[in-house]
């Protein structure tokens, strides 16, 4: 996107897709898929990116026209950040907020990506959010002498859960979702261990829970 997203673009074109962002449904649930990354255009660093009006009201027509299903919410982006500044100073994307934080409370789970990270959100602004972008480029770990890594916004709570590292990078890893009627199971893992899930989420028609196994 940061060239102008030109291949992309012509891609869901040829696929016959009328956006840049998408609802899949089946009879329990839908994915909605938000496009975040459309005005973010500052390759150096962080800056609060936006919906376009006309996919904010599609949005909340997806979550008014959901008919009983749940809601997972898909996007490049993060709403919040313990370890980055989205606005100078500032944890929060508040122009983004401002646009979707009242519906957020209809969505059951956001599973964003951007930080290379797996970062389990504690419930906040509404919405339960799991950032797992740590299955992009390698992250290499603080060398000898310097801090280690720690939350710059300390007030963005999150769960203890942390990547491990191969001595020079952090593990990648993925979340895997499995669907049984209205309730859904989704594990996170390190590519270190696959067999064993760092974090579990158990979403549905119940409350969300959380747990380390």
């Amino acid at each position: 996107m940061f060239a102008g997203g030109q291949p992309y673009y012509n891609l869901i074109d040829k696929l016959g897709q009328p956006a840049s962002y998408f609802c899949l449904r089946n009879k329990n649930w839908q994915f909605v898929a938000l496009d975040t990354g459309l005005h973010d255009n500052i390759p150096e660093g962080s800056a609060p990116t936006y919906l376009e009006d006309t996919e904010v009201a599609w949005f909340k027509r997806r979550l008014g026209a959901a008919g009983g299903r749940q809601t997972v919410l898909l996007s490049h982006h993060q709403l919040f950040s313990a370890f980055e500044d989205i606005t100078p100073g500032k944890g929060v994307n508040d122009k983004l907020n401002g646009q979707i934080g009242p519906l957020l409370p209809q969505v059951s789970i956001w599973l964003c990506g951007h930080e290379h990270d797996c970062v389990i959100y504690k419930k906040q602004m509404g919405v339960l959010m799991r950032c797992i972008g740590h299955g992009a480029f390698p992250v290499a770990i603080p060398a000898a002498g310097e801090p280690p890594r720690a939350p710059k916004h300390p007030e963005i709570l999150v769960e203890n859960v942390n990547l491990g590292n191969n001595g020079g990078f952090y593990n990648h890893g993925y979340a895997i979702m499995d669907l049984d009627g209205p309730t859904g199971t989704i594990s996170y893992y390190q590519d270190s261990d696959e067999n064993n899930p760092q974090w579990v989420d158990h979403v549905g028609v119940a409350a969300v829970v959380g747990n380390q196994p």
